[in-house]
């Protein structure tokens, strides 16, 4: 990449839907805290007290409890 491309690739965010949120879901999730360019959007899992752990990391993401839905949403954000 040039020094333009990087310049313009930082100004761009990946938004991320991330499904399963248990210990090894939390390790990455804390991790993708650590990347600026990192939006996670939406939270998947069938187990609420994991959902609410990573909620609580990621407020502003939507939540999901089944991951056809989630998919489904993330697939056309009208939904």
């Amino acid at each position: 990449c040039s020094a333009d491309d990087k310049v313009q690739i930082a100004k761009e965010k990946v938004r991320i839907g991330f499904i399963g949120t248990g210990s090894r879901g939390q390790y990455h999730l804390n991790n993708l805290k650590t990347i600026p360019y990192a939006d996670v959007v939406a939270l998947c899992d069938n187990y609420p007290p994991h959902l609410k752990e990573a909620s609580a990391l990621y407020p502003k993401a939507k939540t999901y409890d089944d991951y056809r839905i989630c998919i489904m949403c993330l697939r056309n954000p009208a939904r």
